[in-house]
């Protein structure tokens, strides 16, 4: 097509005698520049078809919503529940110094209100992470809808082909005017003006092309930080996630080790109480012996003991080799009997009565009494 247009423009050239060659030179040029810059058009216009798919438009709100997401996912931190848990930790609760079954109440109702504390930390961090969850899913849906962008650049692209269409029908309608030109010397001035007038409103076009140009070249950079912004979102979203994760899996394995504290301390509490109850028993049971073997035991009066006791003496005595008389008369005395039936017993019947005789009183009246 140029070489055609060179061909037309030379005939042209000789027709009129050289006369207007340097006009037709300039117009030359002109021509030459909005075929550079139709083949221009025509590569943008191919890699705006290419990247329409992918392409996002981001507006001012756009950016000031990035760059309030930026400051949003600034202040997110993975150390809440870390702080909420550690001031847990960190807290002191008096305890109250008592007996045994006290304490173990106090240190029941402690650790239940410190697994209250420690859920309700834990429900608030959760509830937390869920709301900046909605946050982020309500920011991110601004990235993943691309139809209003596809519409847009769509409006974009046909608005570069009709300048196109009409640039290139400007440059035929030229071309069919300069073979008039051949034909029509007479007007040939009149048409030179009319093309200086088309090509200097040519240029303003491509000049605005040029503008356009530059301006889809703007958006594709500010396409490019919209995709950076995107993922940077889309990273602390899966980050919130995996947090509220652990957290939900932090709970239920707190909840579980409570249920299981719990489970055995009720255990222990009911093996205490069963104890207790069998040793109450064993003391009534002891009680109400004790107390049958008073009111079945008569009052023993003293001087029985001490028989008993002079029994032993004179059995001591009869091994060291006392005489019989003194120790028969002094027990006999004492015991109420005459000596000389005491001269009967042997003295291994004798001690055999008095040790009968300190049996029953050791089993019946006790050790304190047979003492005194």
């Amino acid at each position: 097509m140029r070489q055609q247009l060179e061909y037309l423009q030379a005939e042209l050239s000789l027709r009129n005698g050289g006369s207007s060659c340097a006009e037709l030179q300039v117009l030359k040029e002109r021509i030459a520049s909005l075929e550079t810059a139709n083949e221009d058009l025509c590569r943008e216009l191919h890699e705006y078809r290419s990247r329409c798919g992918g392409v996002e438009e981001p507006t001012d709100k756009d950016f000031k919503d990035i760059q309030a997401v930026d400051e949003i996912v600034g202040s997110v931190r993975p150390d809440g529940l870390k702080r909420s848990l550690h001031s847990i930790e960190s807290s002191n609760y008096p305890m109250v110094e008592a007996t045994t079954g006290d304490s173990r109440e106090v240190d029941e109702e402690a650790k239940e209100w410190e697994h209250k504390l420690l859920q309700n930390s834990m429900d608030k961090e959760l509830h937390e992470l869920n709301r900046r969850l909605e946050e982020k899913e309500s920011e991110m849906k601004l990235f993943d809808d691309p139809a209003a962008l596809k519409q847009h650049f769509g409006k974009k692209i046909a608005e570069v082909e009709d300048e196109k269409r009409s640039v290139q029908e400007e440059r035929n309608r030229l071309l069919a005017e300069i073979e008039n030109l051949a034909s029509s010397d007479g007007q040939a001035q009149k048409l030179q003006d009319v093309h200086a007038q088309n090509l200097k409103s040519l240029e303003a076009q491509i000049q605005d092309l040029k503008k356009k140009q530059e301006s889809q070249v703007q958006l594709l950079k500010q396409k490019q930080k919209s995709d950076d912004a995107a993922k940077r979102l889309q990273d602390e979203f899966q980050s919130i996630k995996a947090q509220k994760v652990q957290l939900q899996h932090r709970m239920k394995q707190e909840a579980e080790q409570f249920r299981q504290w719990k489970a055995s301390r009720e255990k222990e509490l009911l093996q205490l109480r069963k104890e207790g109850r069998k040793s109450e028993y064993e003391r009534h049971k002891l009680q109400a012996l004790n107390q049958r073997q008073k009111m079945a035991l008569p009052d023993v009066p003293p001087a029985m003991a001490d028989a008993v006791n002079r029994g032993s003496e004179f059995l001591a005595n009869m091994a060291v080799g006392t005489p019989w008389e003194s120790v028969a008369k002094e027990v006999g005395g004492t015991l109420g009997m005459d000596s000389k039936i005491l001269r009967a017993y042997t003295s291994k019947d004798l001690a055999q009565l008095v040790d009968a005789i300190t049996s029953w009183m050791a089993s019946n009246m006790g050790p304190k009494l047979l003492r005194s």
